[in-house]
């Protein structure tokens, strides 16, 4: 799957300011596909990332298995 499929992620629409997000003691940095928790990496797979950002864009809807 490729950031195509997450438009509202696509670094190349956002300004600096958007390039990361923020929930909790985690930041998501979109261009770089890194997750931090408490400014540490915390590595994550290809899918796993994927699926990271398919949830953080539905902020708070339902996410099926065909929806990523």
């Amino acid at each position: 799957m490729t950031n195509s499929a997450f438009p509202i992620f696509d670094g190349a629409n956002h300004s600096a300011a958007e390039s990361s997000l923020e929930f909790g003691r985690f930041r998501v940095l979109l261009r770089q596909r890194l997750l931090l928790a408490d400014g540490v990496p915390i590595e994550l797979g290809t899918r796993a990332f994927e699926l990271l950002l398919a949830l953080l864009e539905a902020d708070g809807s339902l996410v099926t298995k065909g929806s990523c």
